[in-house]
């Protein structure tokens, strides 16, 4: 008999679906949220039930909550309910996206810890997640703050942050994070990316080598870490960078366009060229950097 074909979706394809960034897609299963049907040559894969487990992440990232707290709610919901993670697409935020809670079978709603929940319209509204109080009492960098929840809190308050353009407080919320808790390659990456929008690009370089350094596998981090060497002139390390980055995913369309741009910057139009027609392969409909018309079509002068 022969074999059934099963039609597996590309990072890429997953975020189309989901109008996301092919990074968010990664991230979820960098955290453990979405576990691809198949890794081939460290390219992931994904079956239908994955496009729903992804359908239903994305809602909840859209209403507030935050992938830490999926993922914990998820270990909750893991000691009462047996496959947790084939339970995300019953997943929901609470009222205005605070908190998480589980839609049963039956019907009724729980919470992560397995209490069920009355489903009454004009819910009351629970208090604000911890990492919206730290961003709402932290006016400015070097402020008492509250406790909270921890590193984790801290962490989650330096996304809201950078999400509200807030940068220096994002730099100091991520280095109180790494403080107060254990270290770890994504806290170096968005520490990474707020130094950079603040043009701090030496620093946000050294914070991505620190997030590579734990995490070898980090392909953003890879490709963040040769635009802020780009920035700080050193080309030949940043072609490194986005060459280690497409090894890891050889579909990563933004660095090929990365290393494109830089490659023509030298006048290494023929390999540029390569990779520009390999981002609009890998893009077909994504913006199109204006630069281009002038980096490949004119040759740079080299004295």
């Amino acid at each position: 008999m022969a074999e059934a074909v099963v039609a597996l979706f590309s990072t890429e394809q997953i975020a189309r679906i989901l109008d996301v960034p092919p990074a968010e897609v990664r991230r979820w299963v960098r955290g453990g949220l979405l576990r691809p049907a198949r890794i081939d040559r460290r390219s992931a894969f994904f079956d239908f039930k994955d496009v729903a487990a992804s359908r239903a992440v994305a809602a909840l990232t859209r209403a507030g909550v935050t992938p830490r707290r999926i993922k914990r709610s998820l270990r909750q919901i893991g000691e009462w309910l047996p496959d947790a993670h084939d339970q995300l697409t019953r997943l929901e935020a609470g009222a205005a996206g605070r908190g998480v809670r589980v839609r049963l079978r039956s019907g009724q709603a729980a919470d992560p810890s397995g209490q069920l929940l009355l489903d009454l319209a004009g819910e009351v509204e629970r208090s604000p997640p911890a990492e919206a109080r730290i961003v709402a009492l932290y006016p400015a960098a070097g402020s008492a703050a509250p406790d909270a929840d921890g590193a984790e809190a801290w962490f989650d308050a330096g996304v809201r942050a950078e999400e509200a353009g807030a940068y220096e407080q994002a730099v100091d919320v991520y280095e109180r994070a790494v403080a107060r808790g254990d270290a770890s390659a994504e806290i170096d990456f968005n520490l990474g990316n707020a130094l950079y929008a603040l043009g701090r690009a030496a620093d946000a370089a050294a914070s991505y080598l620190r997030a590579v350094g734990r995490e070898p596998g980090y392909v953003e981090a890879w490709n963040n870490l040769g635009n802020a060497l780009i920035d700080t002139g050193r080309a030949a390390e940043a072609i490194d960078a986005y060459r280690r980055a497409l090894a890891l995913d050889p579909h990563y369309a933004d660095a090929h366009s990365n290393l494109a741009e830089v490659l023509a910057r030298l006048g290494r139009t023929a390999e540029a060229r390569r990779h520009r027609q390999a981002y609009l392969r890998e893009a077909p409909h994504g913006d199109r950097p204006p630069q281009w018309r002038l980096l490949i079509r004119h040759r740079p002068d080299i004295s």
